[in-house]
C-alpha cells in the first residue's frame, strides 16, 4: 500500500490520498519546477484526467521543490501551473517528507494506485512518450476498450514487419 499523505494544498485546504480511497484508478505525480520534464507531464495529466475522469480516473500532483521552500514560493508555482492548464488538485510536499516517504528518485515521478491505494504501476521521468504511456495504463486498469475509429484500427507505434529478427540485425538484410 502507498504510505499515506495529508498534505498542504495550494488552495489552501488539504489534500488527504485517503480521500481517494475507492476511486479506481489514482495517479500521484511528484514534481518540480526545476525538472525540465515536469512541465509536459503536468499538461499531459492535466489533459488525461479531464478526458477519463468520468470513467474514474484522478490525479494529484505533489510539489517536492526542496526541503526548505517557503510559502512566498506558492506565488511562483501559481504562474508555474497557469502553463499547464491542468486542474488537478496541488499538494505542497514544504518538508518532503512525501517526497522520501515514497521513495521518489526521479522528477517527474508518476505512481498509479488502485482503488485500495495499492501501487500498479510507475513510470520515472517523463519520456517522450510519457502520454501515450499513462494512457495505456488508465485503459488497462479501467478495463477500457479502445474505440473503433479509423484512427485507432491501425498499429499507433511502430511495429517491425517481423520482430523477432530485430533482436539478430538481420532486418536490414531482408
Amino acid at each position: 500500500e502507498a504510505p499515506a499523505f495529508s498534505l498542504r494544498g495550494l488552495d489552501g485546504g488539504t489534500i488527504e490520498l485517503e480521500a481517494r480511497r475507492g476511486k479506481p484508478l489514482t495517479a500521484v505525480i511528484f514534481f518540480a519546477t526545476w525538472s525540465p520534464r515536469s512541465h509536459q507531464a503536468l499538461v499531459d495529466i492535466g489533459m488525461l484526467r479531464e478526458k477519463y475522469a468520468a470513467k474514474g480516473f484522478d490525479a494529484i500532483m505533489v510539489s517536492a521543490e526542496k526541503e526548505d521552500t517557503p510559502t512566498s514560493f506558492d506565488d511562483t508555482l501559481f504562474d508555474y501551473l497557469a502553463g499547464t492548464n491542468a486542474d488537478v488538485p496541488v499538494a505542497m510536499d514544504d518538508g518532503l517528507n512525501t517526497y522520501h516517504d515514497w521513495h521518489v528518485k526521479a522528477m517527474p515521478s508518476t505512481y498509479f494506485l488502485d482503488k485500495d491505494l495499492r501501487r500498479i504501476n510507475f513510470i520515472g521521468s517523463a519520456p517522450s512518450s510519457y502520454k501515450m504511456m499513462v494512457e495505456d495504463i488508465i485503459k488497462e486498469a479501467l478495463g477500457l476498450v479502445p474505440e473503433e475509429d479509423e484512427a485507432d484500427k491501425g498499429p499507433t507505434r511502430y511495429q517491425a514487419a517481423r520482430p523477432q529478427l530485430l533482436g539478430y540485425g538481420m532486418a536490414s538484410k531482408l
